[in-house]
């Protein structure tokens, strides 16, 4: 299940970049240029990605089974776990 939170986790952070950029843009029109809103731009790339490693890993941890179409489980090799004979 967690095999695809890479591609919804850079969908959710370009959005949320395109709206902070267009309320820049429409606030830099009304009230001149403003810095905070272009600071949260790189605060969401860190925080997004962040974010997403520690949901899969912690879903890895706990025990949530991979996506029946998983070939290779890169975590696993990581924490040094013996894979289960199927």
């Amino acid at each position: 299940m967690y095999n695809r939170l890479h591609a919804v986790t850079m969908t959710i952070t370009f959005a949320t970049v395109a709206l902070v950029l267009a309320g820049t843009i429409y606030f830099s029109t009304t009230h001149g240029l403003t810095l905070k809103l272009l600071l949260v731009v790189p605060f969401v790339f860190w925080t997004s990605s962040a974010g997403s490693f520690v949901m899969a890993r912690g879903a890895h941890r706990t025990g949530v089974r991979l996506a029946p179409v998983t070939v290779r489980d890169d975590l696993q090799e990581d924490m040094g776990i013996e894979k289960e004979q199927e």
